[in-house]
């Protein structure tokens, strides 16, 4: 995570949350005001973050969830019913989100330098792997590099 945090910061934003070290729910409630969450968007798809967004979220607000999960839901979803909260479930891209982030991306309207923290050729594979694992790589970016 420690090398996400700078990275957000540079790209704008606001403020970071440690999901390993802090209360999600609190820290989320605490930046924004309890009662200002009424959009929670969760990408991730674990249920924990779900479960969270849901949490988190002020009555009759609604959680947009992008992240697909693989995993049968494990918590109780009458905080949903008790308090009118929704859960809208959109796909993350549609048959135009490739040329509009070609087009985004071109222009340099969203910067992706600072998210690429290695570049390793195919042949260090196993670092690049190793990298993700630990947690310290965002983005690795790996080339051919083999002899024909």
């Amino acid at each position: 995570m420690a090398v996400r945090f700078p990275v957000a910061k540079e790209l704008g934003a606001t403020a970071v949350v440690n999901g390993s070290t802090e209360d999600v729910v609190a820290r989320c409630q605490q930046i924004c005001g309890k009662d200002n969450l009424g959009l929670v968007i969760e990408c991730s798809g674990a249920n924990i973050a779900l479960k969270q967004a849901i949490e988190m979220l002020r009555p009759n607000g609604e959680v947009v969830r992008v992240g697909m999960g693989f995993k049968p839901l494990d918590f109780s979803i009458n905080d949903i019913t008790a308090w009118n909260k929704s859960i809208i479930g959109h796909m993350a891209y549609d048959s135009t989100s490739w040329r509009n982030a070609i087009r985004l991306l071109a222009s340099g309207a969203i910067k992706v330098k600072p998210m690429i923290t290695h570049r390793i050729g195919l042949s260090q594979w196993r670092e690049g792997f190793d990298a993700m694992v630990d947690k310290t790589a965002i983005k690795v970016i790996m080339t051919y590099d083999f002899d024909e």
